[in-house]
C-alpha cells in the first residue's frame, strides 16, 4: 500500500509543478474571484476595476451587478455602450452600465426578467448594435475580446476551473513567455484589491464599478492614433459598391426585430421608459457607404426607418447615431471603427439631451460640456 501511495505521490509531483504557477496566477490575480464577490466589492466606494483575462463572464457578471444595484438608469447592449459613464449624470441619478449583458437581441428580454421586481430601472438607456440585425450574427466574434485579442472563452461557470485545467494553465504559460505579464505586478497585487484579473493588472483595462470599461492600454498607448487609423482603414477596405460586406447583412433579421420588439412590451408593461439608439461607426466609413450607393446603404436605412417605428410605436424614443456628424463626433475620438470613447459620449448625451426630454430631466449637460471644453485628450475627459 505505501509503495502504490508512493507510486501515486511520484506520477503527481510532475503535474503538481506543471501547474503550480499557472494555478498562483489564477487565484492572485483575481481570476479565480467569483463575480459575486467582485460585484460586492464594487458596491463600495473605493475604485475596484475587474478585467479577467481568461474566462469571459460579462454577460453573468453584468447580470449579478445590476440585481445586486437596483438603479434608477441602466445602459444595456453590447461592449458598444460600455462608456456611458455615471458622471454623465446629475449627482442624484443612479446609474449603471449593463453593457455586455445583451451581446445579442436574444439576452435583452432574458436581462429584463432576470432582475427582480425591486432591482428594476425606470429608465433603461438601450444601444441596439447594428450587428444584432444582421441573419447570422454570432456574438462571440465581436465581443470585446477582439478588441484585445484576449484569450476568453465564455463560460457559465464561476469561478472559470474547468477552463484553468483543460487549456487555461497552458494559456498562461504562453502569455508569461510572451512578457504579457510580470509575476512582480501579479504578486504584488496579491492584497490589493483595486485591480482583479489578469487583464486588469498586467493591462490596466476592466470594468469600473459603473458598470463602464476602461480602455487603458489603447488610452495610454504613445501610438494609440496610429492603431485607431488601423482599425478604421480595414473597415474602409470592406465596403465596396453592391455589397453587403460591412456589419447589416443583405436583409433585416426577422427574429431579432421581434425580440426587440419583447423586449419594449415587457418594459412597457413594467412603466420602465426606454431611450433607443444605435451606435455610431467611424465618420469616414459611414460617409463612404453614403457616397457609393451600396447595398449597406440601402439596408442601413430600413433598419433605422423600422428601430424608430417600432419604438415609437411603444411610446419610446429612438435615435439612430450611426453618422457622427449628428452630434459632432470625430474619428480621432474613438476607440476604434466601432467604439466610441468617453469623449464621444458625452458628445452624444450633450446632444440627446437637448432633443430628449426624459434626458434632459437626469444628464448633467454643464458638467458634460466643461469637461469638454477643459480636456486635452482625444479619448478621455474625466481622467481615467
Amino acid at each position: 500500500m505505501i509503495k502504490f501511495l508512493r507510486n501515486i505521490f511520484l506520477f503527481s509531483l510532475p503535474l503538481a509543478f506543471l501547474y503550480f504557477l499557472p494555478f498562483l496566477v489564477f487565484t492572485s490575480s483575481g481570476e479565480a474571484m467569483s463575480i459575486k464577490k467582485v460585484a460586492e466589492q464594487q458596491l463600495s466606494s473605493s475604485p475596484v476595476l475587474f478585467g479577467r483575462a481568461y474566462s469571459d463572464v460579462d454577460k453573468n457578471f453584468k447580470i449579478l451587478s445590476a440585481k445586486l444595484r437596483g438603479a434608477q438608469v441602466l445602459a444595456l447592449g453590447t461592449s458598444r455602450v460600455m462608456n456611458i459613464r455615471s458622471e454623465f449624470f446629475r449627482p442624484e441619478i443612479t446609474f449603471y452600465n449593463a453593457g455586455g449583458g445583451a451581446k445579442e437581441s436574444g439576452d435583452l428580454v432574458n436581462f429584463l426578467e432576470s432582475l427582480p421586481p425591486e432591482k428594476r430601472p425606470k429608465f433603461i438607456i438601450l444601444g441596439t448594435d447594428q450587428r444584432w440585425f444582421k441573419p447570422g450574427f454570432k456574438p462571440e466574434s465581436t465581443d470585446i475580446n477582439q478588441v484585445f485579442v484576449l484569450h476568453r472563452s465564455s463560460t457559465a461557470n464561476d469561478p472559470a476551473w474547468e477552463q484553468f485545467f483543460i487549456y487555461g494553465w497552458r494559456k498562461i504559460y504562453l502569455d508569461y513567455f510572451q512578457k504579457k505579464f510580470r509575476l512582480s505586478d501579479v504578486f504584488q497585487n496579491k492584497t490589493d484589491m483595486s485591480q482583479v484579473g489578469l487583464n486588469a493588472i498586467a493591462n490596466g483595462n476592466g470594468f469600473r464599478n459603473d458598470g463602464s470599461f476602461y480602455y487603458n492600454d489603447f488610452i495610454n498607448n504613445p501610438d494609440k492614433q496610429t492603431i485607431l487609423k488601423s482599425s478604421i482603414d480595414e473597415i474602409l477596405a470592406r465596403i465596396k459598391p453592391g455589397q453587403n460586406n460591412l456589419e447589416y447583412g443583405s436583409e433585416l433579421d426577422t427574429k431579432s426585430l421581434q425580440n426587440v420588439e419583447d423586449f419594449l412590451t415587457a418594459c412597457k408593461k413594467y412603466h420602465i421608459i426606454v431611450i433607443g439608439y444605435m451606435p455610431p461607426y467611424a465618420l469616414v466609413a459611414y460617409q463612404k457607404i453614403q457616397a457609393i450607393d451600396s447595398l449597406d446603404k440601402a439596408v442601413a436605412d430600413n433598419l433605422s426607418r423600422t428601430l424608430e417605428n417600432l419604438f415609437n410605436h411603444y411610446g419610446f424614443n429612438f435615435y439612430d447615431l450611426s453618422d457622427m456628424k449628428k452630434f459632432g463626433g470625430k474619428d480621432e475620438e474613438l476607440i476604434d471603427s466601432q467604439h466610441g470613447s468617453d469623449k464621444t459620449y458625452a458628445r452624444i448625451f450633450i446632444s440627446l439631451a437637448e432633443q430628449d426630454s426624459v434626458l434632459n430631466d437626469f444628464v448633467d449637460s454643464p458638467k458634460l460640456k466643461e469637461a469638454l471644453r477643459l480636456s486635452t485628450d482625444n479619448q478621455q475627459i474625466f481622467g481615467d
